[in-house]
């Protein structure tokens, strides 16, 4: 599974990591990858139907590390 929805990515990788993070060339968007699994799909299917709840704090700290690695890689 591939998104570039920081938002989505930040959601899955409290549960999963992300495999990789691409960034397409002459660009600023990345990919973040996650493997394909029963329980990604799960949690991008109530991340669409706003059925998640998450601890404020833990998703800010999880989107600053992916943030963090994004730069990281330029």
């Amino acid at each position: 599974m591939k998104t570039s929805d920081i938002t989505l990515a930040t959601t899955i990788s409290l549960w999963i990591l992300p495999e990789k993070i691409e960034r397409i060339k002459n660009s600023n968007k990345v990919f973040f990858v996650y493997p394909e699994n029963k329980k990604i799909d799960d949690i991008v299917e109530k991340y669409w139907r706003r059925e998640l709840r998450v601890e404020p704090r833990s998703f800010f700290d999880q989107l600053r590390a992916l943030k963090g690695q994004i730069y990281a890689t330029e």
